[in-house]
């Protein structure tokens, strides 16, 4: 986003979602927050105050299926909303960090899906891949700077909300027997511009 006034917010977060629970930090030029819940996390920095409602514990034993079959898929829902009382536009962020990768999930067929449908995979894709190239540790970009079906709160206008369902599965293409554990982290930013001008 082009920024006339020099001034950028920006607020990190880092959203639990597999095994571990739900954990956040944020920051505002030299001004850090953080806070921790299970359900939901709310961080303040500057102007913006970004609430994820969602996380907690997942554990599946992935056998190979379809994504929509909910005992062998992990599927959870990631309510990103932003208050923004400066103006300016706003857009998210999301990455993945596979906490825990063995080798044996290390394939193609090991895959994941962001969506903004409830009810399937493959129906309003914001993005997808699969975790063959991925690193354990080190977390990569699943959605940049989305501003695309992002809402805005009719009676509050400082209000901005994008529902979101990650969906992580052993696709059904896979024949091999595989063996190995899966965790994985959530990682976000939310970003407004306050003089959002081209």
């Amino acid at each position: 986003m082009k920024n006339n006034n020099g001034k950028t917010l920006a607020l990190s977060l880092i959203a639990v979602i597999a095994i571990v629970g739900i954990v956040a930090g944020g920051t505002y030029a030299f001004i850090t927050a953080s806070a921790n819940a299970v359900n939901i996390t709310q961080v303040k920095a500057g102007n913006l105050t970004m609430t994820i409602a969602g996380g907690g514990n997942a554990n599946v034993t992935f056998m190979p299926t379809t994504c929509t079959n909910a005992n062998y898929t992990i599927k959870k829902t990631i309510t990103a909303t932003a208050i923004n009382t400066s103006g300016g536009s706003v857009s998210f962020t999301l990455g993945l960090n596979p906490t825990k990768l063995d080798a044996g999930l290390k394939i193609a067929n090991m895959k994941w899906a962001l969506t903004t449908s409830s009810s399937s995979c493959t129906d309003g894709v914001v993005a997808s891949g699969n975790f063959s190239t991925a690193t354990q540790g080190t977390p990569f970009t699943m959605i940049a700077n989305d501003s695309a079906g992002i809402t805005v709160d009719s009676t509050d206008k400082t209000k901005y909300t994008k529902t979101y369902y990650l969906y992580i599965w052993l696709d059904s293409a896979q024949t091999a027997n595989v063996t190995g554990g899966l965790s994985v982290t959530v990682t976000g930013s939310v970003t407004n511009n306050p003089s959002p001008t081209a």
